[in-house]
């Protein structure tokens, strides 16, 4: 985490953040990666809205009208948007987050009876003073924090995934019958079609080996499918930007290298100039 964060070096990280929609200060050190800064739990919520909206940025509303006591309205405030990250980009770190919720530490989304496609993430910082769960789906972000204004402890093992998971669900299915029609004993009428995640055309399926990270070969067991943005997928010898580019699969002895394509060794290889020459200049 640490290595990437100053590869992209912490002003561009913060950059992205403010971007998203953090507005507490942030200082680049390289601290800031493992969290060391606190934000208030509507910026990081508000963050998470270009992931579910296609890269989009909402800005908060917090009173949408006001209105005199005969009904006019004197006061309203609409919806603002702008495209903050690509479309592509916020789909990669939606798949992401669909793993947490699918089998990871969100895990009690699903079998608290939630079961529409949802991604997030969860969250616990030192001697457990705080706790958070934000998850959403392509209609609501919903964060969750538990703590105290005083900084004190929740106690031990009062993690994100223990004590902000389990109101998650609950709240969010009731948010998800309140918007839908109902049919006539009362029961929503869910649109299925309006929670699916919408793939944009420049993400393609790649399978890798989860040994190296590359591009699998065909000897190879231990694979896994990913997704990547058209042109960044890894290859046999280097991943999507060539930081881990090794001859022999990261001089894994037991990869026969008579299967490596020599056609694409050199390709590799002259790819991995011209990035370093790039960074030179």
């Amino acid at each position: 985490m640490i290595k990437i964060f100053m590869h992209l070096t912490p002003y561009e990280v913060i950059k992205y953040a403010e971007r998203l929609g953090i507005d507490s200060p942030l200082y680049p050190f390289p601290a800031l990666s493992l969290g060391s800064a606190e934000v208030y739990p509507a910026e990081l919520i508000s963050a998470y809205c270009p992931f579910a909206n296609g890269g989009k940025r909402i800005d908060p509303i917090y009173i949408k009208r006001i209105d005199d006591e005969t009904g006019k309205m004197l006061e309203e405030h609409l919806p603002h948007s702008s495209q903050v990250i690509s479309e592509e980009i916020a789909y990669l770190m939606t798949n992401l987050m669909q793993s947490v919720v699918d089998g990871g530490t969100a895990g009690g989304i699903r079998w608290r009876g939630f079961y529409l496609p949802a991604a997030g993430k969860t969250g616990t910082t030192d001697n457990y003073q705080d706790a958070w769960c934000i998850a959403y789906t392509t209609q609501l972000v919903l964060g969750i924090w538990v703590g105290f204004d005083d900084n004190i402890t929740l106690g031990k093992g009062q993690a994100g995934a223990y004590v902000a998971v389990p109101p998650w669900p609950y709240i969010m299915k009731r948010a998800v019958y309140n918007s839908s029609p109902k049919d006539s004993t009362g029961e929503a009428i869910v649109n299925k079609k309006l929670f699916e995640f919408h793939e944009p055309d420049n993400i393609i399926h790649v399978t890798i080996s989860e040994k190296t990270g590359l591009l699998a070969q065909p000897f190879e067991k231990e694979v896994t499918d990913e997704i990547f943005i058209r042109g960044t997928e890894p290859t046999i010898l280097s991943d999507s930007l060539g930081y881990n580019f090794e001859p022999i699969g990261y001089q894994d002895l037991s990869i026969d290298t008579l299967y490596i394509d020599m056609d694409e060794y050199y390709r590799t290889m002259r790819y991995k100039k011209s990035i370093r020459s790039h960074r030179t200049e």
